[in-house]
């Protein structure tokens, strides 16, 4: 009886084999094999959603300044005039909680520097998947004509956000009112996800007025390498943001001008005058 005891103590008491460890190994392996794809998965659509909630907060910023000037909104970068203003300087006072006539010093272009240390104070204007880190601006404005009446070659598709416009000067000063425009504001983009090589000490490149710089055309100013699940994130007119696919965005070369630019303007109608 009492061999038989010990037999059953040293039996319960002896480890692992070298088969068994490997067994186990093996088994441990291939569970994260099989989980890191979708936690890593997971991890992405948690970044997109993060950048779907900060231009949100950006759109509560449009709507604020639109109640406060008659709903009419900025939609250019405007550095190059001092009577002009960025975009994101009319959005800065609505985030801080302050009142809207502080935008007014950020306008100038001698503070341009000063606006874009503002500006990279507050994470709304950040995108978590933002492959360059020292952007402190993360988005681009819809600043096109409506109707857009301009006839440029969007061409196919370009490299980055380099300056075709070495030789002249463009000056940005447009504003959009929400009430008086022709198309649904649920239908139009008001800001989207920058290009990966915008400039990062420089407010430029941050507005759209050419369909040439629509993110599968020849100078892209928006995003276009995918960096989230399903597509680009988008902040519309009405305040509502979506997650768009980028050949949804924009349907790419050699499409018709108007179809590339559906999400952004409309065509003038027959008869309609077609200077900008």
């Amino acid at each position: 009886m009492n061999s038989r005891i010990a037999d059953l103590r040293q039996t319960r008491s002896r480890g692992f084999t070298l088969i068994e460890l490997l067994v186990v190994i093996s088994i441990l392996s291939l569970l994260v094999s099989i989980l890191l794809p979708a936690l890593t998965g997971a991890r992405r659509s948690g970044r997109a959603i993060v950048c779907e909630s900060h231009l949100r907060t950006l759109g509560q910023g449009m709507q604020i300044y639109a109640n406060f000037y008659d709903d009419v909104v900025p939609l250019g970068e405007s550095r190059l005039d001092d009577g002009s203003m960025h975009f994101a300087a009319s959005l800065l006072p609505a985030l801080s909680e302050r009142n809207l006539n502080e935008a007014g010093p950020y306008q100038s272009v001698s503070l341009e520097a000063k606006m874009l240390e503002l500006v990279g104070d507050h994470e709304a204007f950040q995108c978590p998947d933002f492959p360059e880190e020292r952007q402190r601006l993360d988005f681009v404005v819809n600043s096109f004509i409506q109707p857009y009446t301009l006839t440029d070659d969007p061409g196919p598709p370009g490299d980055g956000p380099i300056n075709q416009f070495a030789n002249e000067v463009v000056e940005r000063r447009l504003f959009a009112s929400l009430t008086r425009m022709r198309k649904d504001t649920s239908q139009l983009i008001y800001l989207t996800e920058a290009h990966a090589k915008l400039p990062t000490n420089s407010g430029q490149y941050h507005d759209l007025f050419y369909s040439s710089q629509l993110p599968l055309a020849s100078y892209p100013r928006i995003a276009n390498d995918k960096r989230h699940p399903s597509g680009i994130n988008a902040l519309f007119f009405d305040t509502h943001v979506e997650r768009m696919p980028l050949e949804h965005m924009d349907v790419g070369w050699p499409s018709p001008r108007v179809d590339r630019l559906r999400w952004f303007t409309t065509a003038p109608l027959p008869n309609e005058e077609t200077e900008p």
